[in-house]
């Protein structure tokens, strides 16, 4: 009995191998409590990929929502800088610009999220004192909320990551066991069917475990195409 290769996806160990192991094991009439077992190694893994490509969607879907959120925190320093800008007479420079802004925005949104966060907790300190700022102060509730919201959407995105990378090693952990539990039903059929080491190997999906040929498929109607088609 070859057993499938290590490189092999969960989903082709339960749609192709396993389906077809326990479809050879319902078959048999000796061997329905194989079947059973068998049956709860297939359930079991099925469960473990579930689970896997769950949190696979979830990491996507958490990386969406903090993309989105992490633009409208770029959109929003840019806003308070073209607001600071007017406050200054239209001059981003000079010791009051250089107060809110230690960096230029446009290096600001592109600092790691952790480092472009503590900045814009610092703009926001220095916008919430100064008297300079009329217009920019305007939009501090805007750029808070747009740095919250990105806050929250990367411990989301980070927790997605983990709970999926918790999940690809439960499905692992459920593929080796499936693996085990593949090799002892091959013991188990060797001891219910002595002798005849043929009949065990056969069923175990092997590259020749198929039909010789297959029944031709039944002809498609002609379809009259406009230069065909009568006038």
């Amino acid at each position: 009995m070859r057993m499938p290769s290590s490189r092999t996806s969960a989903r082709r160990l339960l749609q192709l191998f396993g389906l077809y192991l326990l479809a050879r094991l319902q078959a048999h009439p000796g061997t329905g409590s194989l079947a059973a077992t068998w049956r709860k190694a297939l359930d079991a893994l099925k469960a473990a990929l579930g689970l896997s490509e769950n949190g696979a969607a979830q990491q996507v879907i958490a990386r969406a929502a903090f993309d989105f959120a992490d633009l409208a925190l770029d959109n929003a320093v840019r806003a308070i800088a073209g607001a600071a800008k007017a406050d200054l007479g239209g001059r981003a420079e000079g010791p009051h610009w250089a107060r809110l802004f230690h960096r230029m925005p446009g290096e600001v949104v592109r600092l790691p999220i952790a480092e472009e966060v503590e900045e814009v907790k610092r703009i926001e300190s220095e916008l919430a004192s100064g008297e300079t700022w009329k217009t920019a102060k305007s939009l501090l509730g805007a750029l808070t909320a747009a740095r919250e919201a990105t806050e929250k959407a990367n411990a989301e995105y980070r927790a997605a990551v983990v709970a999926s990378e918790n999940a690809d090693r439960k499905l692992a952990e459920a593929a080796e066991a499936w693996r085990r539990e593949y090799r002892a039903v091959f013991g188990g059929l060797t001891e219910r069917l002595p002798g005849d080491r043929s009949l065990v190997e056969s069923f175990f999906w092997q590259r020749g475990s198929r039909p010789e040929a297959s029944p031709p498929s039944p002809s498609a109607p002609a379809i009259a195409t406009p230069s065909t088609a009568a006038a």
